[in-house]
């Protein structure tokens, strides 16, 4: 059996609040193999950034992490901050969610390809040029020497976001993070940048994790889903599973909130009544979803839910499972 390249167990990301911790990412457990594309879906607001920022050690000073991050066989936590960095830089990569102010607009395109393979690998300046022109070309930007000498604002997003993929390239990452990496892109360029993912995760064998709301863009590309509601995994399982038959009914609601070729255009677009919780307001103890809930029964407004497995890969959180087991 492979190892798994990440194992998170137990992770909460905690901000201090008025009424008590405010948990963005709440008792998180899950794994990634080498190669493996995992995507990760849920409405805004769900914890799936702050997930990524606590794998890449990027959270902001007022909030902490608690739990273990096994990184290819290291635990993160204990690390020093030098060593975790020298560690991520040899293993991680992300490209994050707006590529215009993730690039520095003071430094030229070439400079900040290039900053990370010449330390890394002590290469100088006119091997790392070329190292860069390859990286672009492979993401298939156009005029790519060119293209070094050029400022982010110069670009156009698509090939701003690109970059932030030639970069994760230059890196040579086990694990590449991608943080809704297609967002504002038109369709096309949106598919084009799916299409280079794909093959980064299988000529490489990079595992890829894949933030998204979009659930069109996990069924183009991810092999497992993982659906996040209110800092907390609610279902996980193979995506063809998990779209052919969603367990969870907060699953069930995102994907029939998703327009279809088929639907009547004149029809207003369905939508997942009421609103998410308020992390803020402190902790309930229920099943965070049961407000929106259309199955909700007196359980889950007193007890939460804890992840129940139905086949061999496919979990969910919710007691509909117990009342059928039973």
């Amino acid at each position: 059996m492979t190892e798994p390249l990440l194992d998170i167990d137990g992770l909460s990301v905690v901000f201090p609040g008025r009424h008590g911790p405010i948990r963005a990412v709440d008792d998180l457990s899950l794994t990634v193999k080498p190669g493996e594309v995992l995507g990760i879906a849920g409405e805004s607001g769900s914890g799936k950034s702050q997930l990524l920022l606590a794998i890449m050690g990027l959270l902001a000073e007022t909030s902490w992490a608690e739990g273990n991050i096994r990184l290819d066989g290291a635990d993160l936590g204990p690390m020093t901050p030098g060593r975790r960095r020298r560690w991520r830089a040899e293993r991680l990569a992300m490209v994050f969610q707006d590529a215009s102010s993730a690039l520095n607009p003071y430094l030229t395109i070439g400079r900040q390809l290039t900053e990370q393979p010449m330390r890394a690998r002590s290469l100088s300046r006119a091997q790392a040029d070329r190292l860069a022109v390859q990286a672009l070309e492979r993401v298939r930007v156009t005029e790519a020497k060119r293209r070094l000498g050029q400022y982010p604002h110069e670009l156009s997003g698509g090939t701003r976001q690109r970059v932030m993929i030639a970069m994760a390239l230059l890196a040579k990452p086990k694990l590449l993070l991608a943080d809704e990496p297609t967002t504002a892109l038109d369709v096309t360029v949106q598919a084009e940048i799916l299409e280079i993912l794909r093959e980064l995760a299988h000529d490489n064998g990079t595992a890829l994790i894949l933030v998204t709301h979009d659930l069109g863009v996990v069924a183009h590309l991810c092999e497992r889903v993982a659906i996040m509601y209110a800092g907390r995994i609610v279902e996980t399982g193979p995506a063809s599973q998990l779209f052919s038959l969603p367990a969870h009914p907060y699953s069930r609601a995102l994907l029939a909130a998703m327009p279809r070729l088929t639907d009547d255009l004149t029809a207003p677009l369905r939508a997942i009544s009421g609103q998410p919780p308020d992390l803020a307001a402190g902790e309930h103890g229920s099943c965070a979803f049961a407000p929106r809930c259309p199955s909700r029964m007196a359980r889950c407004t007193v007890r939460r839910p804890e992840m129940r497995r139905l086949s061999l890969d496919h979990h969910a959180a919710c007691f509909l499972h117990e009342e059928v087991a039973r």
